[in-house]
């Protein structure tokens, strides 16, 4: 995975903050240039410091869903990376549905393995297109609705 990434973004710190989903996005769309309309299915993970400033990035590009990545690639990428903190992008092919509720529970229990391996995974956003969506907001937006 490490290979693949350095070609997507450089390591080293950013002046660019991503403390929400859609400046994720815009980070894949503009700077690392994956996720744009016709793009190739790729597991993305963006590397982020305490200031929640860009680290590096690491790309890998293959047929996915949560369970295809485990707790210990993405720890290793964030030691690689100099990464207090994790973000997950998961590019699908044009018109993708929106996420489901096991593809949802995936995502939160792969949150809780990092966790448990002290990496903290701050989201986990599905790209097709132009459309994404944030399984951190909607797993919070199911809860609320509890």
């Amino acid at each position: 995975m490490a290979e693949v990434m350095k070609r997507l973004c450089g390591q080293g710190a950013s002046t660019e903050r991503l403390r929400r989903a859609e400046d994720l996005v815009r980070f894949l769309h503009r700077r690392a240039h994956v996720g744009r309309p016709g793009a190739a299915p790729a597991i993305v993970v963006v590397g982020l410091n305490a200031e929640w400033g860009v680290t590096g990035a690491f790309a890998q590009s293959r047929a996915f869903g949560h369970g295809g990545v485990g707790p210990l690639q993405l720890a290793t990428c964030a030691v690689s990376l100099h990464a207090r903190l994790i973000a997950l992008a998961w590019i699908l092919p044009d018109g993708a549905a929106p996420p489901s509720a096991l593809e949802l529970e995936a995502a939160a229990t792969l949150g809780r393995q990092l966790g448990e391996i002290d990496v903290v995974m701050v989201d986990s956003v599905i790209v097709s297109g132009n459309r994404w969506w944030s399984c951190r907001d909607l797993i919070m937006s199911k809860l609320e609705k509890v």
